[in-house]
């Protein structure tokens, strides 16, 4: 079973990742079947230059997001990729 969903944003941004594929996968769950394996496949990547801005999107909170996943990177490369990562609630 596949699902299928559409990211508006930067997919660059991790949280935006992980939202889409809790979202499908909260789609496909089956209470009593035993899952092995999942997988994501991303398609139509673009650049970030090369993507269009939106007129009415804040543009400081991309700035933030931006910041905020340089930060968990420089951290993860400096301590290792389980030193910190992101949450769900």
């Amino acid at each position: 079973m596949m699902t299928r969903q559409v990211l508006e944003k930067n997919a660059a941004q991790r949280p935006l990742t992980l939202q889409a594929s809790l979202t499908g996968l909260r789609e496909i769950y089956r209470p009593g079947f035993p899952y092995a394996k999942a997988g994501i496949i991303l398609s139509e990547l673009q650049s970030p230059k090369d993507r269009t801005l939106d007129l009415f999107a804040d543009s400081d909170n991309d700035e933030e997001s931006e910041k905020l996943m340089q930060t968990l990177d420089a951290i993860q490369s400096r301590f290792g990729k389980k030193a910190i990562g992101l949450g769900t609630a």
